[in-house]
């Protein structure tokens, strides 16, 4: 019980200042409510006002700021554009890889004397066994018989 007195006690002084720092709080926000007359005093006049005054005067210097930086988004999107049809245009060198260049066909008229070729080697059987469920309980059945 003494134990239970000495935990109980710090924990009813840190609620206690804590009740006390928000009444200052509170006492603190009604005194600034009180002197700042461009605050509205109820919650239908804040939501009737959605903008603060010098924003809606400032409007066309924001839309001037929105329609440069769309702009601005435009042209980047173009010069990325243009550069990925450059890099597609750098990759068509015209290669065909069906047709062999020079330094292959040369290679091919050394290694002809050797009648060394490449030769895909066959495909491999397939060793599997289909699994039949229904034969492997019957085998189950059989080598677990019950002893009667």
């Amino acid at each position: 019980m003494e134990k239970i007195i000495f935990i109980l006690l710090p924990i009813a002084y840190f609620l206690y200042s804590a009740y006390l720092n928000f009444k200052k709080e509170k006492e603190k926000a009604a005194k600034r409510i009180s002197e700042n007359p461009h605050i509205p005093q109820n919650a239908q006049s804040a939501t009737a006002e959605a903008k603060p005054p010098q924003m809606r005067e400032d409007t066309t210097d924001v839309q001037a700021y929105l329609e440069q930086r769309r702009l601005e988004r435009e042209k980047l999107r173009n010069e990325a554009e243009n550069v990925n049809k450059a890099d597609k245009l750098a990759v068509k060198d015209y290669y065909n890889p069906e047709v062999p260049s020079a330094q292959v066909m040369a290679g091919r008229l050394i290694h002809q004397k050797h009648h060394h070729q490449f030769e895909f080697p066959p495909p491999l059987e397939d060793d599997r066994i289909d699994f039949d469920i229904r034969s492997a309980i019957i085998y189950q059945v059989i080598l677990n018989r019950p002893n009667y």
